[in-house]
Formats: C-alpha cells, structure tokens, sequence
C-alpha cells in the first residue's frame, strides 16, 4: 500500500471515531432521556412488529392487524436483534440505535471516498468532517428508526453511480442496481433521490453502452424491491401503498374539508411549507437550527466554483442530482402530504458536504481556512448540543410514565388503544391498538368513515390513553356521535404539555357506538 492509500485509510478511521463518538454516546443514555430527546414513538413499532414476527402473529405493531408501516430492510435488522436473548427490555432498543449509529458513522466513511475520488484528501476529509459533527444526521440517525441504515444506502448508491460512469461494466452495473434496490427498502421514498441519481448516470454513460446498461441495473433493482411489491398487493391489494404514509395526511385533509368547506387544500401546503420551526431548526436544511442559510450559500458558492474552474464535475453534478432529489422530498412531505418529519430530510445533510468540500477547494487562503475551522466546528458543535438538550419529543416522558401505569393497574390481558401507541405497547406489556392508522389499515379504514369508536369497541379495547389535544383536536370528529360520555376518566399522566394537555387514562365503557 502505497502512501497515499495510507494516508486516506488513515483519513477514513479517524472519521469513523469522529462520527461514532458522539453517535455511541446518544446511543447509550437511558431511554427516558433519549424518549425526550431523539426517540420518536414511531420507532417502537418497529420492536413491536418485529416481536409479533417472531412470536407467529404475523407482521403486525398489536398481534392482532396486519400492517406495512414501516420500510423492510429495517425491520430485517430489528428481526435479528430480537432473535437474541436480552433480560433487560431496553438492551434490544440501545442495540438498534447503535446499529443507527455505525450506520451513519459509515456515512462519513463513504463521503471522504466518493469525494477523494474527484477532489484533494484535505477537501473531502473536511467536507466529510462538517457531516460527522453536524449534529442533524448526528441526532436522526441515533432514532431508532431506518434513518441511519438509509443514509448508509443513500451514500453506497451515491458511490456506485460515479463508479459507474467512471468505470463502465456490467459487474459495476449489477452492484449499482443492488445498492439502489436496497436503497428503496431502507426507506421507500428514497425513490425521490434515485431517480434524479439515475438519470445523472444515464446521461454520463457512453452512448453506445447507455441504454443496455440502465436496463441491467433498473432489473437488479426492481428484482431485489419485487419481493416487496408482491407482498403488499397481496396482502393490501395495493404494492405501492404504505398506510404509514397515508393516514396521518388523509386525517389531516379530513379536519381541513370539515373545518373550512370548499378550502383547497393548497391552503395546508402553504401552512405546511411556511411553518418556519422545521426552517430554523435546520431540518429541510440538513444542518445544526440556525446554520442553514449560511452553511448553504457556503455550499453554493463551492458548487459555483467548482463548475466554473472545472474541477470535479462530475461529483458536482451527481451532488446536484441529490440536491433535486432532496428538494423533492421537501415538495413532497411539506406540500403534498402536509406532514414533515425531521429524518426524512437528512440525506441533505450529505449534499451540503459535498458543497462545503468544494468551497474549500475553492478557498485559498490558508488564514482564512483556519478561521472557518477554529470558528465554524466550534459552533456546529455547541448549537447540537442545544439542540440536544432540548430535545425533539419532550412530552415523550408522559408516555412512558402511562407505561408504567398500565402496566402496574391493569391486567395483564388488557387491551388499550392511543394514536401514539409505540411506547405503551413496548413498555406496558399490554395489547395497544394503534389508533391513528399509521400501522394500523382497519384504524385507517374507522377514521375514513368516522366510526373510529365503534372501531374501539369492535377490538374489545377496555382502556383509552392519550393527550386532550389528540383525542378531541385531531381524531375527535372521526370517533362518532357521544362518544366523550363513553370514556370514564380514570388516571391523569403528570401535568399538562404546552399544547397537548393533558395525558388521560380512560376506562371504556361497554355499550354499542352510534
């Protein structure tokens, strides 16, 4: 090994310790704090299914109905880290989120190759350094959910395709269309980003190779993706359907229409779109909250310089391909489904790394280089821990704290229902129907007809638990007539939250809804 591959191999390690670090640290602080913090409750339907899986009920969040919410591959991985034998029932959780961590610590890994590939070791080493220490992919990728596993195949599928174009073949072209497969299931709507990353391919290839090799890589990854598909036609009728990413939008517009007759609905895009929270806290931008517009202009001048000094063209245009594929992940989450998520935005977070190690490479004053480190790590640095600190979900610990409640005064044959139910179905050691259809089609199905408590009674539930906001805000229209003087208030969960309420127990009364 010559010094150069010395030096990058070294390069590479050193990365790996900077992204793992902090990423091991999120990973292994005590699940109340992380349930503040990082740990939606949409990740515990993952442990849920994948439990169900191996305890023969099928795939399913309660054991009772059949769902798709959730993207395969990450329910493999959680598959097997319930196959082993953990006492403890936070151990498996820590275990997925370290897995989340060593993910996108690879990330970093597979950036500093990409970019070395087209610019100096010291661009792509600092470009892939901001990603380690930006603490938006840092915080996402530690959730518990597919988010770290997707960066990863995001940024394998980034390297294949320069690969490709670099290195035409059919063996290149076999693995480019695996790792855009793999990339599809780890999170279904990475085809936003595949398709303007297949196109930047299709219009580098050589002419006379073009076509056949498109078609090569398209057939391996439709033949991985296949399985997939199949399965949810026949189980749902439908093999591009997720009742993940339909119900809580279909809930949304139904409020709209009822609320504000005749409305178009591009009055929730706007509102959507303009929510300046997920703006300022960074998370259209992929960056730590404030730093977006700054860091992006940064970018953008490295992007600009870069295609004026010709110099890396060809990863610059795939990164513009990513920028495309992320701004329509934007569209479509914010102006078309109503209903952003901060992970689903990280993949920026690797575009914006890309500009940034080209903005260096434009950068010639070595003062003014040091300045930007001295300062800008810094203060990437100390803007993720506030942002740490105080924590995405802090209404989570009530959620928790319910857990626990159920599980010390209720049988253990008890059957509860929430619209939030990952957290009280893992930790209470109850039947929790998900009430919100995220998981749940026969939920999705009583909130299309509003007959969501007739829903309730159908499952023979015995206790409803969630937040004032959520029961008589957002799904209170769908339940039915009276159904308010049918829940018997039993227990309240700690104080109100701002904007929630108050979390409630209720104990539900027998009778037919109307």
């Amino acid at each position: 090994m010559d010094r150069a591959k010395r030096g990058a191999v070294v390069m590479g390690l050193v990365l790996f310790v900077i992204s793992f670090i902090p990423r091991l640290y999120i990973a292994l602080q005590p699940i109340p704090i992380q349930l503040q913090r990082n740990l939606p409750d949409d990740a515990f339907y993952y442990y849920l299914t994948a439990q169900n899986l191996l305890d023969g009920h099928g795939p399913s969040v309660d054991g009772r109905n059949a769902s798709n919410g959730w993207h395969p591959l990450w329910l493999a991985v959680n598959l097997l880290i319930f196959t082993l034998p953990f006492e403890n029932v936070d151990s498996p959780v820590q275990l997925s989120l370290l897995i989340g961590a060593m993910a996108d610590s690879l990330v970093a890994v597979m950036l500093f190759l990409l970019m070395s590939a087209h610019l100096s070791h010291a661009a792509s080493f600092v470009g892939a350094c901001v990603y380690a220490v930006n603490s938006m992919p840092l915080v996402q990728s530690v959730n518990g959910l597919e988010t770290g596993l997707t960066a990863l195949f995001i940024s394998i599928s980034f390297y294949m395709s320069l690969r490709l174009v670099a290195h035409p073949s059919h063996r290149l072209t076999i693995v480019w269309g695996l790792s855009f497969g793999l990339c599809f299931l780890a999170r279904t709507d990475t085809a936003l980003l595949l398709v303007p990353l297949g196109v930047f391919v299709l219009l580098n290839l050589v002419p006379r190779q073009r076509w056949s090799l498109i078609l090569l890589g398209a057939s391996c990854a439709l033949l991985v993706s296949m399985p997939w598909f199949l399965w949810n036609f026949i189980q749902f009728g439908n093999p591009l359907s997720q009742s993940s990413g339909i119900a809580v939008p279909t809930a949304i517009r139904m409020r709209h229409e009822l609320s504000a007759p005749g409305t178009s609905v591009w009055h929730l895009s706007l509102k959507s779109f303009l929510d300046p929270i997920p703006w300022i806290r960074g998370d259209y931008a992929g960056t730590p909250v404030f730093l977006g517009p700054i860091l992006w202009c940064l970018g953008a001048i490295g992007l600009i310089s870069g295609h004026r000094n010709g110099a890396g063209l060809s990863l610059l245009w795939a990164c513009v391909a990513l920028i495309i594929g992320g701004f329509a992940l934007i569209a479509v989450h914010t102006l078309g489904r109503w209903y952003p998520r901060p992970w689903y935005f990280v993949v920026n977070a690797q575009a914006l790394s890309i500009g940034l190690a080209f903005f260096w490479t434009a950068l010639r004053q070595p003062k003014v280089r040091l300045v930007l480190v001295a300062g800008g790590v810094p203060l990437m640095i100390i803007l993720g821990i506030h942002q740490w600190r105080a924590g995405y979900y802090p209404w989570q610990n009530r959620q928790y704290n319910a857990s626990m409640w159920l599980q010390a005064h209720t049988p253990s044959n008890s059957v509860i229902a929430s619209m939030n139910s990952g957290i009280m179905g893992y930790y209470s050691g109850r039947t929790v129907i998900n009430l919100d259809g995220v998981v749940n089609p026969r939920a999705f199905n009583a909130i299309m007809n509003k007959e969501l408590f007739s829903y309730i009674q159908d499952e023979g539930v015995d206790y409803f638990v969630d937040f004032d906001y959520a029961l008589h805000s957002e799904y209170g229209q769908f339940m039915g007539v009276d159904f308010a003087n049918r829940l018997n208030e039993i227990a309240q969960i700690d104080a109100a939250y701002d904007g929630l309420g108050i979390l409630r127990i209720y104990r539900v009364r027998a009778g037919e809804a109307d």
